[in-house]
């Protein structure tokens, strides 16, 4: 009896270490409000050949998404994250930027199903991301620009008066 327990361990132990060899396609399906159907997406990433597939319905403003979480938690070298569409994964370019960055750290690619563009398993795709790292790197606003938005600001008021006493020679 012992013996089959202990047969039964090891081919657990030796499934869950073959899985880890094999490179998976994990899918991420989530919708904003419980009124919306998963069913699309779903069937997206089941013809792409996902075999885990991780749903969720809440909106991506939110902070706490915890599915989102739990596969970000899971890749492993070699996993290719695929959504139907960029906007499922990310509310903004930066965000998409920095959970891109989390997938490439922990040695998985990303693929967008309706962005054929925005697949890092080719090099294509990683330039055009790359290309979008750029971009949003260079959007990002300086902190020392528009200190103060108001007219009423006195550095602007001073620095507008400097100007127009320079301009007009009073």
């Amino acid at each position: 009896m012992r013996f089959c327990k202990s047969i039964l361990q090891k081919g657990n132990f030796l499934r869950g270490f073959l899985q880890r060899l094999i490179k998976m396609k994990i899918g991420y399906a989530r919708v904003s409000t419980f009124d919306q159907n998963l069913d699309l997406q779903l069937r997206a990433l089941e013809k792409a050949g996902c075999k885990k597939i991780f749903r969720e319905k809440v909106s991506s403003t939110k902070r706490e998404r915890p599915q989102f979480q739990r596969m970000l938690d899971q890749i492993r070298a070699g996993d290719t994250i695929v959504v139907w569409k960029l906007d499922r994964l990310a509310r903004s370019a930066r965000n998409l930027l920095e959970t891109m960055e989390l997938i490439r750290e922990a040695g998985g690619k990303f693929r967008s199903l309706s962005e054929p563009r925005a697949d890092t398993t080719t090099h294509a795709g990683k330039m055009i991301m790359t290309i979008f790292a750029g971009i949003a790197d260079d959007a990002r606003p300086d902190p020392r620009a528009n200190k103060c938005r108001k007219r009423s600001c006195p550095e602007k008021r001073s620095a507008i008066w400097t100007t127009a006493k320079a301009y007009f020679g009073s």
